[in-house]
């Protein structure tokens, strides 16, 4: 209920006004008591000169002036702007001001509101554009008339930020934001922005207590072979419901020649498409329909998480069940996709160079000092006295230019187990025209049309 003033000229004489009234509707009062946790909240905006700027003469800054009824102390607020440059809040912290500079013992009242558009605290003239519900029905119930100032002149700086904003595909500034003019506070009160808050907390509040410790699992990768030196990594992406934040976890390979990296990135929201680095001062919910939700992670589907496109190829068991219960949609089998055979490029052996043993030539191929054979001692001791033997003779029929004498002759081909080597002895046959004797050193042969020893 509205206190009524008629003619007071001082904040005391309108407390003793307002402690009369009270005691004759019948019951005391104390003023501080009837008024206490009276506001009367105005908008008001200043210009300020920038010399330094030949294209930007002045900047608007915007205020929220509170008045305290119960001791006629004000309190000043600025609004927060994006990029700005002002360290914005709190302006004025609250107390009473005098109304003649500093040492003076008249302050400010509610009478100084009334009747104009411009009210000077502390030599800055503040405009007055507008009040909320309470303060125009206080002056109205009082008999006073409140004026507001309609032109509000157009800050160049935040009007050219807004447009280089919207060039680079970011957010608009919002109406609360505009140049123009302020957010019509005549259709909000407090009781309205604190049922807002409530519902925004009962909402989080509710997600909470329903999906805490619950998270959607999908499996994805990114193939960046395109790319120099690029390769096809995989990562698991957690999808934590409690909160709508997403986590990238890096898929650890043993032997994969990378350090383990765990995290891509960290526990956050992620924008469906990344535009740069946010405002300084922007907050979450005013993109809130630019961030990656459920509906988007689909199997099947490709995700860009800070300009990486990542196919989701499959998702665990409860993911499956999630979406089956709550949005109706079965979630597709593991996909899987055939890789492409590779071939590398090899280097050929070199022809034996007819010194050594041609494991002796391929040692001076593969190294620059030539290191001995290692061989297996376990298995030469054990293998050593077993010798395979057969006896063998020439394959006439194959040979480009054989000897008319050559049918004659026989050999006996031992294998040695504990080494492989082989050597072939020839039998001498008399009045055959061949010595006979050793035909094959001991040693390893390559294989017939083969590369190995």
């Amino acid at each position: 209920m509205c206190a009524r003033f008629f003619s007071c000229s001082t904040p005391s004489a309108v407390a003793e006004l307002t402690e009369a009234n009270l005691r004759a509707q019948g019951e005391f009062v104390p003023a501080f008591a009837g008024l206490d946790g009276k506001v009367l909240r105005f908008e008001a905006f200043t210009t300020e000169q920038v010399p330094e700027n030949l294209t930007e003469p002045f900047r608007v800054r915007k205020f929220t002036l509170m008045y305290y009824l119960v001791d006629d102390s004000i309190q000043i607020n600025e609004h927060r702007q994006a990029n700005s440059g002002y360290a914005q809040g709190v302006f004025m912290k609250r107390h009473r001001i005098p109304s003649r500079g500093r040492g003076s013992e008249d302050f400010i009242t509610l009478f100084d509101f009334a009747d104009t558009t411009k009210i000077t605290l502390y030599n800055r003239d503040f405009h007055i554009t507008s009040c909320n519900i309470f303060t125009e029905q206080f002056f109205q119930v009082n008999g006073m008339k409140l004026l507001f100032e309609t032109n509000v002149p157009e800050d160049r700086y935040m009007t050219q930020r807004a447009i280089s904003e919207s060039r680079m595909g970011r957010r608009t500034p919002a109406a609360e934001d505009s140049i123009d003019g302020f957010e019509d506070i005549r259709a909000e009160t407090s009781m309205s922005n604190t049922s807002v808050g409530t519902t925004t907390r009962r909402d989080m509040r509710e997600k909470f207590l329903k999906y805490a410790n619950k998270v959607l699992r999908f499996y994805a990768h990114w193939d960046d072979r395109g790319s120099m030196f690029g390769q096809k990594l995989e990562y698991v992406i957690n999808y934590f419901l409690q909160d709508d934040k997403i986590e990238v976890l890096e898929s650890k390979k043993a032997n994969s020649g990378r350090d383990p990296f765990p995290k891509l990135v960290k526990k956050q929201r992620i924008p469906r498409v990344y535009g740069g680095v946010a405002s300084v001062g922007s907050r979450e919910e005013d993109f809130e329909d630019e961030y990656i939700n459920d509906r988007d992670l689909i199997v099947g589907n490709i995700v860009e998480i800070f300009g990486r496109e990542m196919l989701l190829y499959d998702c665990d068991e409860f993911t499956r069940e999630y979406y089956l219960h709550q949005y109706g949609v079965e979630q597709s089998p593991k996909l899987t996709e055939q890789e492409a055979l590779v071939e590398f490029p090899s280097m050929p052996l070199p022809p034996y160079n007819g010194f050594g043993s041609e494991h002796d030539s391929l040692a001076s191929y593969f190294n620059l000092i030539p290191k001995p054979r290692k061989y297996d001692r376990t298995k030469q001791a054990a293998l050593d006295s077993i010798i395979f033997r057969w006896k063998a003779k020439f394959d006439m029929d194959s040979m480009t230019a054989p000897n008319p004498d050559d049918h004659k002759r026989r050999f006996v081909v031992s294998f040695f187990m504990g080494d492989g080597s082989i050597s072939i002895y020839e039998p001498p046959i008399q009045n055959s025209g061949f010595m006979g004797g050793k035909f094959l050193e001991r040693q390893r042969i390559i294989r017939y049309k083969s590369k190995t020893v």
